[in-house]
């Protein structure tokens, strides 16, 4: 065996033609070269692909927790717009039936309010504030609450009780920081919830009505 591949270097018969291992062709070392770049890409795009289709079904599903709190940060840093999506949409219908919230007429003020709000905090905390809210610890909400919760969200939302998946009860503060001070404010009862397949954040706390991250924000601002 005194042949070896050109590619990954196996001892091959004299007379192979391709490689035992890779199997890389022997008689036309020219073009094999380019094998493992080729294998290489077609593995990346492969990867790739999966990396894609998690990330659309991921979207698609609502992903998990995080992506509420993602929206409760976006919001806080002035991306109003997203008041509509951190309520669902029966919850919507329900307080404009209900004469408790217009949708419309929030996002209309929204913006307004929002710059109100950070110029007040400027006072205290500086320029250039930023607010966060920062998620310290998380667990699964019991059974128990979580029914519970769902009979609220049914009383006082109209949304219907099989619709509330799960549940995680959040350890979290809102920290507000400038460039002369900084301060943190807990948020006690704070709960993630997945409604259908769309995770959200609300305020709740038994025997008393639920109330989304986004509407009391909206009222705090």
């Amino acid at each position: 065996m005194s042949k070896s591949c050109h590619v990954c270097g196996m001892f091959l018969d004299d007379n192979a033609t391709f490689c035992t291992n890779c199997g890389s062709q022997m008689d036309a070392p020219a073009k094999s070269k380019g094998k493992p770049l080729a294998v290489l890409i077609a593995v990346l795009v492969v990867a790739l692909v999966g990396i894609l289709g998690f990330t659309i079904v991921f979207a698609i599903m609502g992903g998990n927790y995080v992506t509420a709190v993602n929206e409760a940060n976006k919001l806080l840093a002035g991306d109003t717009k997203l008041l509509e999506d951190m309520v669902p949409e029966k919850a919507w219908a329900t307080y404009e039936d209900e004469e408790l919230y217009n949708l419309e007429e929030m996002l209309d003020e929204a913006d307004g309010l929002y710059d109100d709000f950070v110029e007040d905090m400027e006072k205290t905390y500086g320029n250039d504030l930023t607010m966060k809210l920062v998620v310290s610890e998380v667990k699964k909400t019991s059974a128990s609450k979580l029914k519970s919760m769902s009979s609220l969200l049914n009383e006082y939302c109209g949304i219907s009780k099989d619709s509330v998946k799960e549940s995680r009860t959040l350890t979290a503060h809102l920290s507000m920081s400038g460039d002369e001070d900084y301060g943190t404010e807990d948020l006690e009862n704070l709960y993630a919830v997945k409604i259908n397949n769309k995770w959200y954040l609300l305020f709740y706390q038994a025997d008393e009505e639920p109330i989304f991250f986004a509407t009391w924000l909206y009222e705090e601002l």
